[in-house]
Order: C-alpha cells, then structure tokens, then sequence
C-alpha cells in the first residue's frame, strides 16, 4: 500500500502542531498583497513591500484563536485509546495461554506500548493512515550476527522496539506481484537516503537497511510471513473546510484584539477598518476595481493616460491614509469566532462538547449528538483493534524466533478490547456492571472493558473492598 501527503494532510499536521499561519502565510485568510497576472513591475514592487510589512507586523501581533483542529482531533484520540486497551487469548492450550498472557504483558509494560499507540493514532484519525514499526536495537543486531541467542522468551521481549511513525508516508507497503509476498519499506533519513526494506524470501522475514548504493542486511527471521510493520487506515477527520474556517477564526480573533488595542500598524491590513481620508482629512468616496472589489489606502489603482503617442495604462497608488478612530466593540468578531467553531465541532460531529459547555441545548439533544459523535467512532475504533492486534502477533513472533522457537504462537488468537471510559468507575458503577454480568444482560469481556481490569475476580474483590453498608433505619 502506498501512500502520500498531500496539501490538507500536511496542513492538518502542522495546525495540530500549533502552526496557525502556515509558510509564507499560506493559512492566514485575511488581505494579502500577492502578486496577479498582468501586474506591471511597479505594482509587482508595491505589492512585495506591503506584503513584507504585512509578515512583520504579523509576527508581532497575531492573536489565534483556540487551536479548534487540535481540539477536535484530541477528542476522539481520547475516546479511541484514552485507556490502555486490553484483550482475550485463546490458545491450544491454557499454559501456552499464559506464556503469551506474560510475553505481552511485560512488552506492553517496559516498552511503554500504549503510548507508542497513542502517538501513532493520532495521525490516524487527523491523516487518515497510522504506522508502527517494531525494530530491533543495534546491539541485540550484533549479537544475532555473532549467532547468539537470548536464553529466554522474557530476555528476548527486551529485544524489541515498538515505534509510531511520526511521518506515516515514509512506511510503504505493498505486494509483490510476481511472489505474491509483502514489501516493506521506511525512509530513516531522507536527506542521507537511508531507508530500511524489509521482505519475505525463503519464509523468512529480512531486513536490509540501504545507504545510497549500499545495502546490509541486518536480520532474517521466521515471523510467518510477516513484516515488522503495522499500518492503520480510516478517514481523515480533518478537511480543508475545517482548516479554513480555523483560518477565518483566526483573523477575527486578530481583528478584534487589534480593534480593542485601538491601534497598531496591524488595522491597515483589514479592508474598511477605517475610513480613506484625502489630504484635506476628508473622507474619500469609494473606488471599485475592475472585479467589483474595493480599493483601500493600500490599493495600487491603474489610470489611463494619453501622451499623444499612446494610451497606456499607469501605476497610481491611492492618496489616502489610515486613521485609528478609538476603540471599537469585538462583539462582531466574537460571532464570527463562534461561527467558525460551530462549523468545526459539527463537521467533526462533536456538538455536544459545546452544548455542554454552553449549556445552550436540551438533555435529548446533547444525547443525540453524542450519539452521532459515538458512531463517527467507528473507523478509529476498527483501525485501532487492527493496530493492537497485529502489534500484538508481531511481538509473540518475534519472541519466538529470537528464542529459536518460531510459529510456537501461531495458534494464539488475539482478540483487542478497547476500553471507553476515560475515568475511572465509581463503586457503584462497578457493582452494577458485576450485576450485569451475573443476569447475562453484557458479556465478562465488556465488563473488563468498561472497568479497565483485565482479572474478573480482582473486579469482585475492589467491589466488595468499596461497597458501603448500607444505613440501618433503626439506628
């Protein structure tokens, strides 16, 4: 599978990131003064030097606005892989169960694998790709050369590394169609043209790392066919309507701190801010371009003139200037603010965030659009079982063939829960769903779900540890 970044992808990667303004001001949807065809070289001139003031005085007062893209994207993050997701095995047999159980476990533990989750899904749901990478370290690369084994299946999960790509378009996957087999391939370092390709030959999994012209193969081993990659696709949450009305939020944000400030070189840069004044200090009429668009102080007007040879037309820049007239209400611009935060929360489908801080909507309609929100779920939700689950087969697989054992889990079935809550349950809550349980209304899998416990019997135990006797009304 391959994949690349496009305009909106790296767009949404760098507001994420706190970038609101964008190279060049590619992102600020207020005036610019950019060049158009058929710009004579004094317009051209003109143009480039109001466009240089308008970055500098940008870089001094630009206020954004809240980071709604940020926002929208940590909320189903959140709601995705908030809690460290847990599963069921099932096994040939109950000891190699637990084997599997203990391999995992303390991969999970020391490698810090949750996080590493967190980190790649989140270019999941804004991109809509996430990669993950297990590798293994250098010197335990030395020790595979030298013909040395690890002693142990515990020994050989501190092996391995479990990595999220930050970049998800430098991991490409695809089948190869004469062998039918995966090939993989993660750029290291662009810049040096060092990548990694991995490939199944023989049933056993390689892994070469190219430098330029050289290539050097660091390990070859029996994974079943798999490569050390984990790849994730669902739809991109972030859209270029979202960005721009982020962008639009952000330059009416700007306009009325300025407005408030009363001042500053900033207000020039708003068409119709202030009013275009001639020499004498009155008020100008107003001038329409050829579009229909409005010239302002800052305006190059083009005047037709005739010297008896010819009619050309020549650059004149307006006669007018800008005049701070006191203070004026935000309150327009607020609106506007809000506006471009409606649209975004109801595109991503989580009105009900505002709803609930604005208390602005009925129980029944924060119920629906969470609803709504819960369903748009789903994608994520499905991509990241699929991400835990292969993580999951390639850490057994890989144990095993650094112990010298390989496909000794092939039989292990792994199924992923992903756990909702993002609190933990109160007694009460945990008593009911052990009651639940009990009456057959949910399964013991969705109770360990919604209590974060993977042991059922330790659920019972912190139940009976938190229960309150109940009051006597004698006493």
């Amino acid at each position: 599978m391959t994949y690349s970044i496009n305009d909106v992808r790296q767009a949404a990667r760098e507001v994420d990131g706190g970038d609101h303004l964008g190279a060049g001001l590619s992102r600020w949807k207020g005036v610019q003064y950019l060049p158009a065809p058929g710009d004579a070289r004094e317009v051209l001139t003109r143009k480039a030097q109001l466009q240089v003031g308008l970055m500098s005085d940008l870089g001094r007062e630009f206020v954004p606005s809240q980071n709604m893209i940020r926002s929208v994207i940590t909320n189903v993050c959140d709601h995705v892989c908030g809690s460290e997701p847990t599963w069921t095995l099932t096994a040939p047999t109950e000891a190699l169960r637990e084997e599997a159980e203990a391999i995992l476990t303390a991969a999970w533990n020391a490698r810090g694998v949750h996080t590493e989750l967190q980190t790649g899904i989140r270019p999941l749901v804004r991109e809509g790709r996430g990669a993950w990478r297990i590798r293994i370290p250098t010197g335990a690369v030395a020790k595979l050369r030298a013909g040395e084994r690890p002693s142990s299946t515990e020994i050989a999960s501190r092996w391995l590394r479990i990595e999220a790509a930050l970049h998800p378009e430098r991991m490409r996957v695809v089948e190869d169609d004469d062998t039918l087999s995966l090939v993989g391939e993660f750029t290291l370092d662009a810049q040096e043209g060092r990548t990694e390709l991995t490939r199944v030959r023989g049933g056993r999994t390689e892994v070469i790392e190219r430098s330029g012209e050289t290539n050097r193969r660091l390990w070859a081993l029996d994974l079943g066919g798999r490569l050390p990659y984990v790849t994730a696709q669902a739809p991109a949450l972030i859209t270029q309507s979202m960005l721009d009305n982020q962008g639009y939020a952000d330059v009416a944000t700007t306009a009325a701190a300025v407005n408030v400030a009363s001042s500053g070189r900033l207000r020039m840069h708003f068409h119709n801010i202030t009013p275009m004044l001639d020499g004498a200090g009155k008020a100008m009429p107003q001038v329409l371009g050829p579009g229909g668009e409005l010239y302002t102080t800052d305006t190059i007007a083009v005047q037709s003139i005739e010297d008896g040879q010819s009619v050309r037309d020549v650059p004149v820049r307006m006669n007018g200037e800008v005049r701070t007239i006191g203070g004026e209400s935000p309150e327009p611009l607020n609106v506007a603010v809000g506006m471009a935060r409606m649209n975004i929360y109801a595109e991503a489908q989580q009105l009900h965030y505002l709803m609930g801080a604005d208390a602005t909507a009925s129980g029944e309609a924060r119920k629906t659009a969470m609803a709504a929100f819960l369903r748009s779920l789903n994608p994520y939700r499905s991509a990241a079982v699929k991400a835990v689950r292969e993580i999951n087969e390639l850490i057994l697989a890989l144990v095993a063939a650094l112990s010298g054992t390989p496909g000794k889990f092939a039989g292990v079935v792994i199924e992923p829960v992903l756990t909702d809550r993002l609190v933990d349950p109160t007694p009460q809550e945990r008593a009911q769903d052990a009651a639940d349980v009990a009456s057959g209304l949910i399964s013991m899998e969705e109770a360990r779900s919604r209590q974060g416990i993977l042991n059922s019997q330790a659920m019972q135990r912190q139940i009976e540890a938190e229960r309150v006797p109940a009051v006597d009304p004698a006493q």
